[in-house]
């Protein structure tokens, strides 16, 4: 299941995970339910391992006793020499390794008995934007972000900031956030871990110490 916002699963016409959760045939032939979760999709901080383990408490209450699994999620991280430029784009490795730690910890509390760490790769990590990440670019991917946390109720500010910013919204937003949602690996390019990678071996004994 992906946790889409409610209003969004409305405008579009389809029913919400939440629903389909418990929508037969699929709740009695499912073994397991298993809900992605991106809270971090495209800003630093704070890191919202709070949602992760929402998203878990509701699939646990509509499981029907089934295990409920994160079935993915992650956080971006800086690529070497990558200056943050303000706590919105502060993917850094210490970020991310707090994300993927504390989205375990409170899942498994939460009830998960499965988590998946999208991010078990190489990556050279996000690169900075021509001229580096700036303010704008802190405006612009809040009020993204605000579309996963707010559902469409976000939908103006992010509309406001687009007219206003009319050329940045064609010519760079695109762009970055493609870059900032797309370097989840906790492996640098070297195969030498990161400290997310560090975070979660200390979680699963069994992970490679290095790629």
């Amino acid at each position: 299941m992906v946790d889409v916002p409610e209003g969004f699963s409305q405008l579009a016409e389809m029913p919400h995970w939440t629903e389909l959760a418990a929508r037969e045939p699929w709740a009695s032939a499912s073994d397991i339910l298993a809900v992605d979760t991106y809270p971090n999709f495209v800003f630093a901080q704070p890191p919202r391992a709070d949602v992760v383990a929402q998203r878990v408490a509701e699939a646990v209450a509509l499981a029907g006793g089934r295990p409920v699994w994160i079935a993915e999620t992650g956080i971006g991280v800086l690529g070497a020499g990558v200056a943050a430029g303000g706590p919105e784009t502060d993917f850094s490795e210490e970020n991310q390794a707090e994300y993927y730690a504390a989205s375990y910890d409170q899942a498994a509390r939460a009830g998960a008995t499965g988590f998946f760490a999208f991010g078990w790769w190489r990556d050279p990590g996000i690169g900075a934007p021509p001229g580096g990440f700036s303010a704008e670019d802190a405006e612009a991917l809040s009020d993204v972000a605000a579309l996963y946390l707010n559902g469409t109720d976000a939908i103006p500010a992010l509309v406001d900031f687009g007219l206003s910013h009319l050329d940045y919204a064609v010519t760079r937003l695109p762009g970055l956030v493609v870059n900032v949602s797309t370097h989840f690996g906790v492996f640098a390019e070297s195969g030498v871990p990161r400290a997310a990678a560090r975070a979660l071996s200390s979680r699963f004994p069994n992970a490679p110490a290095r790629l």
